[in-house]
């Protein structure tokens, strides 16, 4: 709890009034009274950990924001819900979204919304409003993550996560850390950071690309580096998908080897929430991070942390201000004056998604993915990376983003080039993603794994199997030599 002690009885809790009424939605504060401040520092709000340990009403529930939006024809997967989005789709053919993501439009809109309420009277806002509308946007949140909202954290992104608990886990000289080569490049260093500090050795599994064993296997591959250390391996991370490589990993399996032999895990779930059904409490990871801006569609400047009750006293905010001490809801929702406009869009974007249908959505994104990685293979000659004969692998590809091998008159970089010696490189990647975007103005990146070029394709609410045949298209025309003509030097 606060400051304030205990947890009262409602009667004793704020009256709440309405201090003004915008776009059908009662904005609340609390009233002033008599018996000192009910939060942390000097904010005029209600207790934050009390709010936060309450169930939502059936008002709570409800989100006017879209109430609008909802009484119009729902739209339909493909070109119709593009109007719904920001991007830019009459000059750029876009399958990216799996990089920074791409706003839903009315929710760039309410951002704004929020920001020009808040400054009517910023005071008003920050110090009686705000409190009561984070707690109901985590509330929200942890809804769709089926998980409690005492145990979410929000926070501007994935990367601030993963900082937290990274930062916040106190390991000694030999204690292991273990990680999969196919990890974020970003958290790796991160790890590393962390070792050189400590002592601690960070230990790379090593899975070969294109991949060539089957889920089961890879888990065992992960549980045998677990066990070669016993008593010493203080951390597992493990992305829920990969980035460079988009394989969706057995994530609940190798979650329960790590917890049998009493390891932390932390899940990097930054292109996991939205386009895929998450279940965190079924999960059991120690710690789990995720983006809002990505698949569910969310501003940028949003994720979360969820960290599982027992760990909760030991993961320390990498910002401390007013609310620290207080709880865990409260150490985390307050870092200082900025805007939390992106956060308190959460329930009018999720309620947006249950209106067009998760379910509907995640299965047009999964099966158009499926359908363009086939017609590209198919149109290229070439073959998946994902253990395409064994039914044990598609889970590795069951979500809306993968790799799809480039031809072979460029997979392997110049045809001659000396420095190469058959195998690409990241700049001659770069050389092909460059050309997509400046020639063609196809946003799609190029991959280099294992000295072979890949495309990464992304597929969205707003795709058609038209956007990846212009791919297609386009590569079917491209040469080293036609590349080199349009840069006007080698690649």
């Amino acid at each position: 709890g606060g400051r304030s002690g205990g947890i009262r009885p409602a009667c004793c809790f704020p009256r709440l009034s309405p201090t003004c009424e915008r776009g059908g939605r009662k904005h609340m504060a609390a009233e002033t009274r008599s018996g000192g401040y009910r939060g942390f520092g000097s904010f005029h709000s209600e207790n934050v950990e009390e709010m936060i340990s309450l169930e939502m009403t059936q008002v709570e529930t409800e989100v006017p924001e879209t109430a609008e939006l909802r009484q119009g024809p729902k739209p339909k997967f493909g070109l119709d819900m593009r109007k719904h989005f920001l991007l830019d789709f009459e000059k750029w053919t876009f399958l990216n979204h799996g990089a920074f993501g791409g706003p839903l439009k009315f929710a760039h809109s309410l951002q704004w919304d929020i920001e020009r309420q808040a400054e009517g009277n910023p005071v008003h806002f920050i110090d009686r409003e705000l409190f009561s509308r984070l707690v109901l946007a985590h509330k929200h949140l942890a809804r769709l993550l089926n998980a409690r909202p005492q145990d979410v954290a929000m926070m501007p992104n994935a990367t601030v996560a993963l900082n937290t608990v990274i930062s916040s886990i106190s390991f000694e000289p030999g204690q292991r850390i273990v990680v999969m080569n196919l990890g974020y490049g970003s958290v790796k260093r991160m790890l590393k950071r962390a070792a050189a500090r400590s002592g601690a050795i960070v230990d790379e599994v090593q899975v070969s690309f294109p991949i060539d064993i089957d889920p089961q296997q890879l888990v065992s591959k992960v549980a045998e580096a677990m066990d070669s250390y016993p008593g010493h391996c203080t951390l597992a991370v493990f992305d829920f998908i990969t980035s460079n490589s988009a394989i969706r990993m057995p994530i609940e399996a190798l979650v329960q080897e790590a917890r049998s032999r009493g390891i932390l895990s932390l899940v990097d779930g930054a292109h996991a929430p939205g386009m895929t059904a998450l279940d965190l409490t079924r999960m059991d990871a120690d710690f789990f991070v995720g983006n809002l801006h990505k698949h569910l569609c969310c501003p940028r400047g949003v994720g979360f942390l969820h960290v599982k009750d027992a760990n909760k006293s030991s993961i320390e905010p990498l910002i401390v201000s007013h609310g620290y001490g207080n709880g865990f809801t409260s150490s985390f929702i307050w870092d200082g004056a900025r805007s939390y406009a992106q956060a308190l869009t959460v329930p009018a974007v999720i309620s947006f998604w249950e209106w067009v249908g998760f379910d509907e959505a995640r299965r047009y994104v999964r099966e158009l993915c499926s359908d363009a990685s086939k017609m590209l293979r198919k149109r290229w000659q070439t073959a998946s990376p994902y253990l395409p004969h064994q039914p044990s692998a598609r889970s590795y590809c069951d979500h809306n983003m993968t790799l799809v091998p480039l031809p072979d008159k460029l997979a392997r970089g110049p045809p001659g080039a000396t420095h190469n010696q058959g195998r690409a490189s990241s700049d001659d990647g770069k050389a092909v993603q460059d050309y997509l975007h400046d020639k063609c103005c196809i946003e799609c990146p190029v991959k280099c794994m294992e000295g072979v070029l890949y495309v990464r394709i992304t597929a969205h609410v707003y795709n058609v199997l038209e956007d990846f045949e212009r791919l297609a298209q386009a590569i079917d025309g491209l040469t080293w030599e036609s590349m080199r003509a349009f840069h006007g030097c080698d690649v």
